[in-house]
């Protein structure tokens, strides 16, 4: 709805694709870039992005899609 601001929330998602810390500072840098990111925490291996704010799910792997990255259903691990 226009005008109603999503609640905080914690998200996170498996992400393939990253082999490097480039790769995982690249997504970090895409993720805290998009409007109502609060924190972003990327973890290289088992490859996962951990984010508050107010983002879904949706957003969240659209995000990791526009870094150039894979994002998995499930949790990492």
């Amino acid at each position: 709805m226009l005008g109603r601001k999503t609640p905080s929330k914690n998200l996170v998602l498996s992400v393939g694709g990253m082999t490097c810390m480039g790769c995982a500072g690249r997504l970090e840098r895409t993720v805290k870039s998009a409007p109502g990111v609060e924190s972003v925490e990327v973890t290289l291996e088992p490859g996962a992005v951990k984010v508050s704010g107010a983002v879904s799910e949706d957003e969240l792997a659209a995000l990791v899609v526009k870094a150039g990255f894979v994002p998995r259903p499930g949790q990492p691990g």
